[in-house]
């Protein structure tokens, strides 16, 4: 709610300040007047009524204050924090300010985080009606989606999916849905691997464009999901995905942090792609590190090279600290040649003395696996 908040905060501009209350009043009363006419299981809920109250109550106090309009956002964000902890009594009420075309947009995306805390299949029917409706602000179908996606329901994943593919609900809805079901631990590993390349998403066929909306979320929220997937097929589509984008690091940052000795060989690949253009990617240098925190003797040569031969001293370093972490005797004098070199070059001696008398950084971390290779 609090995110929602900020969000609306950001959005709202000074001049539509004034017409919050008018605007809250109306959407309160058609809530009100769908919870005297909803069924005794839903819309009469005691609670529910005194919390659609006092919703109504602070918005007609507003008036025309600024400041007063900012005090009925807060005082309507705890009423919905207790529409919320009504459940599934407080669901009619809440889909049908959702439903009115004229309710306050910032009203709906505060009630469409509430509903995916209710969490029941009501709930998720109705956020996904929002999340679909063209009629809807754009930040409301954002929130739905979230909403929706965030509960985690594997009962409407086909819903989130169909979210997500359909190129006719805007880009920031489908990257936020998709978002928020990466944080689930979405199962569907099929969808998300084809997700993660685009494909199924309706995307135009100029690269140009299809970046732009990549750089949206789409794409990149799918391949964290990948990452955070309950399925255990999940790493076999990283790893195949990160043969087929050396480059990608996010692949090799999921696989850094799973650690499993399935992707070295995958790894080895990204740490020793020659870029087209001599760039070194964010991936290389990832991929140095997760060698070295699972002690891949297989990768000592390809890491020795780096360290004597790459150009970019900060994947050399890298590549040092990787050796040190592996431990193996080849690489005492690659090491020592880097620490020697930090320690005397102009650019880096100051703060390397530094870092070492307070015993911390590169050069600190290398000397001391120098000390236990060189015991061995």
């Amino acid at each position: 709610m609090d995110f929602i908040r900020i969000r609306i905060a950001a959005a709202e501009r000074p001049n539509t300040r004034r017409r919050t209350a008018a605007l809250l009043v109306l959407a309160v009363a058609v809530a009100s007047s769908a919870a005297q006419t909803a069924a005794p299981s839903s819309g009469n809920d005691p609670k529910v009524a005194a919390a659609i109250s006092e919703i109504g109550t602070y918005a007609a106090k507003a008036g025309e204050n600024q400041e007063a309009v900012e005090d009925v956002f807060m005082r309507a964000q705890f009423a919905i924090h207790r529409l919320a902890r009504a459940g599934v009594p407080a669901v009619a009420p809440m889909e049908a300010v959702l439903a009115d075309p004229n309710s306050d947009w910032k009203l709906k995306a505060m009630m469409c985080e509430a509903l995916g805390r209710i969490n029941d299949a009501g709930s998720a029917s109705a956020l996904a009606k929002v999340a679909n409706d063209a009629g809807q602000h754009e930040f409301v179908r954002a929130a739905a989606g979230h909403a929706l996606a965030a509960m985690g329901r594997s009962d409407f994943d086909a819903v989130v999916e169909d979210i997500v593919s359909n190129p006719a609900v805007p880009a920031s809805v489908r990257a936020r849905t998709m978002m928020a079901a990466g944080a689930t631990g979405f199962d569907d590993v099929d969808w998300l691997k084809r997700a993660a390349e685009g494909d199924g998403l309706g995307l135009p066929d100029d690269p140009a464009a299809k970046i732009s909306q990549e750089l949206g979320g789409i794409m990149l929220n799918a391949q964290r999901a990948l990452g955070a997937s309950r399925n255990p097929k999940a790493l076999d589509a990283i790893i195949e995905l990160q043969g087929k984008y050396p480059t990608n690091g996010i692949y090799t940052e999921i696989l850094a942090r799973k650690k499993d000795p399935r992707s070295i060989p995958v790894l080895l690949k990204v740490l020793t792609y020659k870029n087209p253009n001599g760039f070194t990617s964010d991936a290389m240098m990832l991929a140095a590190d997760a060698l070295g925190a699972m002690r891949a003797e297989v990768a000592v040569a390809p890491l020795i090279d780096v360290v004597k031969n790459d150009p970019n001293e900060l994947f050399v370093g890298r590549a040092a600290l990787a050796l040190a972490a592996i431990g193996d005797a080849r690489a005492i004098d690659p090491i020592q040649n880097v620490v020697d070199h930090l320690r005397t070059d102009s650019r880096f001696k100051p703060a390397i003395f530094e870092q070492e008398r307070a015993g911390w950084g590169t050069a600190f971390e290398l000397k001391k696996s120098l000390s236990k290779l060189k015991s061995k």
